[in-house]
């Protein structure tokens, strides 16, 4: 329930945020929400005086996440732009041409450290880490052992998003949050996450950058 909790309360204030127009707020809103969701839930934690090792940050595992973002890169990427070529290409008729943002790197420091940071630390870190303490990880899949927290950090990752913006195309974040959820467990540190999240965000804009009809 406080993983809830937190999750509704950290929505309402990043709603608040969205709505205020005054200009210091508005000016810093990226940075005010990236602080939201990194805080909130250490907040909770720390107010419970509770070890960080049930959250994943207490040990990066360097090069076991490098190892496993590499091979989980290596097999998601190519078959989901092969896809999504397809359908742009064949079915869409659109065109691609590589085009990249002319603020690549602060784009790239934005969303890494606004984006992917904030949000693993929260939905993989944070409240995959309270879902696994109140349900066991009783399940083993490609060598990792996982539970129901996994599958409904990932659906409240969805519901998160599209509340933000209630578009269904939202809803469709379920599925790489599976991926980052299993690379949590598989690890038992955010780093691989983070770096997948963040590498997904940034490729899926260029991606879309790119095509034009």
């Amino acid at each position: 329930m406080e993983g809830l909790g937190v999750l509704v309360l950290a929505l309402g204030l990043t709603e608040l945020v969205l709505l205020v127009k005054s200009r210091p707020i508005a000016q810093y809103a990226d940075l005010i929400l990236a602080g939201i969701w990194l805080y909130l839930p250490l907040i909770f934690i720390l107010a419970r005086k509770e070890s960080l090792k049930h959250f994943a940050i207490s040990n990066l595992n360097f090069w076991l996440s490098l190892k496993w973002l590499s091979l989980v890169s290596i097999i998601v990427f190519p078959a989901f732009y092969a896809l999504c070529a397809i359908g742009a290409l064949k079915i869409f008729h659109y065109r691609f041409e590589l085009t990249l943002p002319k603020n690549i790197l602060s784009l790239m420091i934005g969303q890494l450290l606004l984006v992917s940071l904030p949000e693993e630390w929260f939905f993989r870190g944070y409240l995959q880490g309270r879902l696994n303490q109140f349900w066991s990880k009783s399940w083993k899949f490609l060598g990792a052992e996982i539970g129901p927290g996994l599958l409904l950090s990932a659906l409240l990752f969805a519901l998160a998003h599209f509340s933000i913006r209630q578009t269904p195309d939202r809803f469709l974040v379920f599925f790489p949050a599976l991926v980052f959820g299993w690379l949590r467990e598989k690890t038992n540190s955010l780093l691989a996450p983070v770096l997948f999240h963040f590498i997904s965000n940034l490729t899926f804009i260029i991606f879309q950058m790119s095509l034009v009809k």
